[in-house]
């Protein structure tokens, strides 16, 4: 049969086109699995570029936050060398007598009060002595600590105000709340100074309960 086809294509005046028609329609249907696999895999490859994107750019972003993150805890860090809080400062008592002796002065009491917590809420003020009434909206997760420590000196004025500065600079995070001045001997050549200070430290609230 095939034969007979062939013989009788053959002897067809027609046979190029219907061989170039016969052939033109193998092609397209072998040809069309290919052009719907290579559109896929263009769609495919398209997606697989813009999730490779994507991801580099959150590798970015997270260097970035990385690098961001790394630099406040450093900057928390150091603040947190400035502060003083019940854990703390009976170092920093130490600190203070070398303090009074490196300004010239002369250290007569030096006491270390009870440290007070309370929460802290915001738009707070840490000299507030009473706590700000707690609501949803000024709620945070944080308690202020505030530590008293009380003490006398004596010295020149000159002596005291070097005293002053170099708490102040040492520990920033500090409020001075009383300051008396009195005469000291019969020339009045050198005076008595008595203090109490009040040092902050903030910290979360689960930190603060251990």
């Amino acid at each position: 049969m095939t034969e007979l086809n062939l013989t009788a294509l053959r002897a067809n005046r027609h046979r190029g086109p219907i061989v170039i028609s016969v052939t033109l329609g193998l092609g397209i249907v072998t040809l069309l699995p290919l052009v719907d696999d290579y559109y896929a895999g263009k769609t495919e490859k398209k997606e697989c570029i813009e999730d490779l994107r994507v991801a580099r750019q959150e590798e970015a972003d997270l260097d970035t936050l990385t690098r961001q993150v790394g630099d406040l805890t450093t900057r928390l860090n150091d603040i947190k060398q400035k502060t003083v809080s019940k854990s703390s400062v009976h170092a920093y008592r130490s600190q203070l007598v070398d303090l009074v002796r490196l300004t010239g002065c002369q250290l007569r009491r030096l006491t270390v009060g009870v440290s007070q917590a309370r929460p802290w809420c915001k738009g707070d003020d840490p000299l507030n002595e009473k706590p700000a009434k707690v609501t949803r909206e000024n709620t945070t997760n944080l308690v202020l600590e505030r530590q008293p420590v009380v003490m006398s000196v004596s010295g020149s004025m000159t002596s005291l105000k070097a005293l002053l500065k170099e708490i102040r600079e040492d520990r920033p995070l500090m409020h001075v709340k009383s300051m008396e001045l009195h005469p000291l001997g019969s020339q009045r050549k050198q005076v008595i100074l008595d203090l109490e200070l009040w040092f902050f430290d903030l910290n979360a609230l689960s930190a603060a309960a251990t």
